[in-house]
């Protein structure tokens, strides 16, 4: 115990520091610290291929860094009967994980759920050093669509071990964020959703053969019908990417370029 005590205070210490250096909020850091390494013990665990990685920590992961972290894990799952009492068993059974390196103490028994609109929300107790934080894990549902997942190295803070987590390949995040553009070009959510696909087609390579089967799947997976004439306005980038895609869409072709992040362009 006297070893786990100074390993955790070695540890909050170099976040400290690091925070300090970095001129960012120490409380921030010590929140993403112990997500990447929740993150971790779900890549080591029997669980690792029923929960995808998803939302704005993966969009963290993939833009390295573009898109800023948030305090909450969103990880996606099949639905199933009884699905909170066994997340919940699954989430303990990952936070009893031992990883003495990283410092951190997880209070299994006091994980708190709550049922919510399109998923579970959890909230785990985790003891850096002499400070607790509370990291919220969302489960929500995986589209009732054929998606072939990949798999992506989680960034580290410090020299610790990479989390390799299953996601959604970047084409379906993207055909999603679409869909929801789409659907809501008015909203708010809309403006953020453009932000993070004009953020994502600064790092990612994108098959577009992909994406338009993608898009295709969820267009019809919402019965939503492509139109000529959309309410959707898009400039810049956004239109350089979507309008080819839009435009084989309406003929009923095929699309086969690759968009390439280093020059921003379809070829």
């Amino acid at each position: 115990m006297e070893t786990m005590s100074t390993q955790s205070t070695n540890v909050f210490t170099q976040i400290t520091e690091m925070a300090a250096a970095r001129q960012e909020n120490r409380e921030q850091l010590v929140s993403l610290y112990c997500q990447e390494r929740l993150l971790y013990r779900l890549s080591v665990s029997s669980y690792n291929d029923q929960f995808y990685l998803a939302g704005d920590l993966l969009l963290f992961a993939l833009t390295e860094g573009l898109v800023k972290p948030t305090k909450e894990i969103t990880l996606l799952a099949k639905p199933s009967a009884r699905q909170q009492e066994i997340v919940k068993q699954a989430l303990k059974e990952i936070c009893s994980i031992a990883v003495p390196e990283d410092g951190i103490e997880w209070n299994a028994e006091k994980i708190e759920s709550a049922l919510t609109e399109d998923g579970i929300h959890f909230t785990i107790p985790a003891t850096l050093g002499q400070t607790t934080t509370y990291i919220e894990v969302r489960i929500t549902y995986k589209e009732s669509v054929p998606v072939t997942p990949k798999t992506i190295m989680f960034p580290t803070l410090l020299a610790s071990e990479v989390a390799v987590l299953y996601t959604y390949p970047t084409e379906f995040v993207i055909a999603q964020k679409f869909i929801e553009m789409y659907q809501y070009p008015a909203l708010e959510k809309t403006s953020k959703a453009m932000l993070e696909v004009n953020q994502l087609l600064q790092t990612q390579n994108i098959e577009g053969r992909i994406l338009q089967a993608y898009i295709e799947a969820l267009f019809e997976r919402h019965h939503f019908t492509i139109e000529l004439n959309t309410t959707l306005e898009l400039t810049g980038v956004l239109k350089q990417f979507f309008s080819p895609i839009h435009e084989v869409l309406l003929a009923e072709h095929e699309f086969f370029q690759q968009w390439y992040f280093d020059n921003q362009a379809w070829q």
